[in-house]
Order: C-alpha cells, then sequence, then structure tokens
C-alpha cells in the first residue's frame, strides 16, 4: 500500500438461520454469534431484529464500529 492510502473494509457477512417455530413467528439465530437469538412475526422484521441483535453483540464484545451485513444460509 502506499503512503496516504488506506485499505478498503469490506464488512463482514454474519450468517443467519430462519426457522419457522410452532407459533407461526420466525426465529433466527447466528451461529458465529451464539447469544445472538430473536425473532419476528414475519421474514422481513425477523431480519431487521437479527440487525439489531448482531449490532448489540458486537457493541458488548466492544466491535461497535464493525460494518457487517447479514446473510440467510440455506
Amino acid at each position: 500500500m502506499n503512503r496516504g492510502e488506506q485499505a478498503i473494509q469490506t464488512p463482514h457477512v454474519y450468517q443467519i438461520v430462519l426457522v419457522k417455530d410452532e407459533d407461526g413467528r420466525v426465529v433466527v439465530t447466528c451461529p458465529e454469534l451464539p447469544g445472538v437469538v430473536t425473532d419476528g412475526i414475519n421474514e422481513r422484521e425477523a431480519k431487521k431484529n437479527a440487525r439489531h441483535a448482531i449490532s448489540d453483540m458486537l457493541n458488548s464484545l466492544g466491535r461497535s464500529n464493525e460494518s457487517f451485513n447479514i446473510s440467510t444460509l440455506s
């Protein structure tokens, strides 16, 4: 890297798992961050809640400024 250049950091991608429970809610877990468990009334809400839960977990681990994306495991 030349002087004055900064490395371009690509956001980390956290894989999430979505499963419908017996009440029809979508439960989300993140295998890479075992403490992350949330849910939603539908897939959209569950993914939104997953972003918040992952962000909260990263904050608790002292990685609050980490940029990330989520991807659903098939």
